[in-house]
Protein backbone atom coordinates (compact mmCIF):
# COMPACT_ATOMS: atom_id res chain seq x y z
CA UNK A 1 0.00 0.00 0.00
CA UNK A 2 2.40 2.49 0.89
CA UNK A 3 4.73 1.52 -2.54
CA UNK A 4 0.83 2.71 -4.17
CA UNK A 5 0.64 6.17 -2.34
CA UNK A 6 4.56 7.13 -3.10
CA UNK A 7 3.92 6.18 -6.76
CA UNK A 8 0.56 8.55 -7.09
CA UNK A 9 2.60 11.74 -7.83
CA UNK A 10 4.58 10.16 -10.36
CA UNK A 11 1.61 8.36 -11.90
CA UNK A 12 -0.20 11.85 -11.69
CA UNK A 13 2.67 13.87 -12.93
CA UNK A 14 2.64 11.21 -16.03
CA UNK A 15 -0.99 11.32 -16.27
CA UNK A 16 -0.37 15.28 -17.08
CA UNK A 17 2.95 14.81 -19.67
CA UNK A 18 0.49 12.74 -21.36
CA UNK A 19 -2.19 14.95 -21.20
CA UNK A 20 0.42 17.83 -22.63
CA UNK A 21 1.59 15.87 -25.50
CA UNK A 22 -2.41 15.77 -27.00
CA UNK A 23 -2.85 19.18 -25.66
CA UNK A 24 0.09 21.01 -26.26
CA UNK A 25 -1.69 24.56 -24.49
CA UNK A 26 -1.96 22.95 -21.40
CA UNK A 27 0.33 24.09 -18.96
CA UNK A 28 1.36 21.71 -16.07
CA UNK A 29 2.13 24.31 -13.93
CA UNK A 30 -1.13 25.47 -13.59
CA UNK A 31 -2.88 21.84 -13.04
CA UNK A 32 -3.45 20.51 -9.59
CA UNK A 33 -4.95 17.48 -8.65
CA UNK A 34 -6.30 15.86 -5.19
CA UNK A 35 -6.99 19.90 -3.78
CA UNK A 36 -10.13 19.98 -2.15
CA UNK A 37 -10.94 23.59 -3.61
CA UNK A 38 -9.23 25.42 -6.15
CA UNK A 39 -10.33 29.15 -7.14
CA UNK A 40 -11.57 30.06 -10.75
CA UNK A 41 -12.61 33.14 -12.27
CA UNK A 42 -13.79 35.13 -9.23
CA UNK A 43 -15.42 31.59 -7.61
CA UNK A 44 -14.59 28.68 -5.54
CA UNK A 45 -14.84 25.50 -6.14
CA UNK A 46 -14.48 22.17 -4.05
CA UNK A 47 -16.34 18.93 -4.18
CA UNK A 48 -20.09 19.53 -5.95
CA UNK A 49 -20.27 22.92 -4.47
CA UNK A 50 -19.65 26.72 -6.02
CA UNK A 51 -19.38 29.63 -3.88
CA UNK A 52 -18.33 33.38 -4.34
CA UNK A 53 -14.74 34.68 -3.31
CA UNK A 54 -14.95 36.52 -0.02
CA UNK A 55 -11.82 38.36 -0.69
CA UNK A 56 -13.07 39.78 -4.01
CA UNK A 57 -16.42 40.69 -2.78
CA UNK A 58 -14.62 43.17 -0.26
CA UNK A 59 -14.61 45.95 -1.96
CA UNK A 60 -18.21 45.38 -2.51
CA UNK A 61 -19.09 45.69 1.10
CA UNK A 62 -16.98 48.67 1.50
CA UNK A 63 -19.24 50.53 -0.86
CA UNK A 64 -21.36 53.32 0.04
CA UNK A 65 -24.21 54.94 -2.04
CA UNK A 66 -23.46 56.30 -5.01
CA UNK A 67 -23.81 59.80 -6.19
CA UNK A 68 -22.99 59.29 -9.87
CA UNK A 69 -24.23 56.96 -12.24
CA UNK A 70 -21.51 55.87 -13.64
CA UNK A 71 -20.36 54.50 -9.80
CA UNK A 72 -24.39 52.94 -9.49
CA UNK A 73 -23.33 51.35 -12.86
CA UNK A 74 -20.17 49.97 -11.46
CA UNK A 75 -21.59 48.65 -8.44
CA UNK A 76 -24.82 46.94 -10.08
CA UNK A 77 -21.86 45.45 -12.81
CA UNK A 78 -20.26 43.64 -9.71
CA UNK A 79 -23.01 42.53 -8.02
CA UNK A 80 -24.71 41.02 -11.29
CA UNK A 81 -21.42 38.76 -11.71
CA UNK A 82 -22.31 37.10 -8.48
CA UNK A 83 -26.17 37.74 -9.00
CA UNK A 84 -26.51 33.80 -8.80
CA UNK A 85 -25.61 34.06 -5.04
CA UNK A 86 -28.69 36.17 -4.27
CA UNK A 87 -32.10 35.40 -3.97
CA UNK A 88 -34.90 37.64 -5.85
CA UNK A 89 -31.85 39.64 -7.20
CA UNK A 90 -33.51 41.41 -9.53
CA UNK A 91 -36.16 42.86 -6.65
CA UNK A 92 -33.09 44.74 -5.34
CA UNK A 93 -31.14 45.90 -8.62
CA UNK A 94 -34.60 46.39 -10.45
CA UNK A 95 -35.27 49.67 -8.40
CA UNK A 96 -31.67 51.01 -8.27
CA UNK A 97 -31.50 50.43 -12.13
CA UNK A 98 -34.32 53.14 -12.52
CA UNK A 99 -31.72 55.37 -10.86
CA UNK A 100 -29.43 55.03 -14.09
CA UNK A 101 -32.64 56.47 -16.92
CA UNK A 102 -32.08 59.35 -18.78
CA UNK A 103 -34.22 62.28 -17.19
CA UNK A 104 -32.56 61.84 -13.47
CA UNK A 105 -30.20 63.78 -12.20
CA UNK A 106 -26.97 63.88 -11.02
CA UNK A 107 -25.74 63.27 -8.17
CA UNK A 108 -28.44 60.89 -7.38
CA UNK A 109 -31.45 60.98 -4.61
CA UNK A 110 -31.53 58.04 -2.66
CA UNK A 111 -34.99 56.93 -1.31
CA UNK A 112 -35.42 54.97 1.63
CA UNK A 113 -36.46 52.27 -0.87
CA UNK A 114 -33.58 52.78 -2.85
CA UNK A 115 -31.18 52.30 0.59
CA UNK A 116 -32.60 49.70 1.83
CA UNK A 117 -32.29 47.46 -1.62
CA UNK A 118 -28.42 48.47 -2.05
CA UNK A 119 -28.12 46.89 1.73
CA UNK A 120 -30.04 44.28 1.13
CA UNK A 121 -27.48 43.14 -1.71
CA UNK A 122 -24.32 43.88 0.51
CA UNK A 123 -25.70 41.70 2.88
CA UNK A 124 -26.77 38.97 0.63
CA UNK A 125 -23.18 39.35 -1.14
CA UNK A 126 -21.83 38.78 2.44
CA UNK A 127 -23.58 35.64 3.89
CA UNK A 128 -21.30 33.27 2.20
CA UNK A 129 -23.93 31.18 0.43
CA UNK A 130 -23.01 27.99 -0.87
CA UNK A 131 -24.27 26.52 -4.56
CA UNK A 132 -24.53 22.81 -5.31
CA UNK A 133 -23.33 22.11 -8.57
CA UNK A 134 -25.35 19.42 -10.74
CA UNK A 135 -24.00 16.07 -10.62
CA UNK A 136 -23.65 15.35 -15.20
CA UNK A 137 -22.06 12.30 -15.02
Amino acid sequence: MVHRLRQAPQRSTTSLREIKRTLPMLKISKCRSGVPSIHYLGFILGGNHLQHRPDKIGALLQLGPSSTKKLLRDFLGMVSFYRMFIPRASDYTGPLSDLLMNGVPEPLAWTEDNLTNFEQLKVSLSSYPILKLHDII
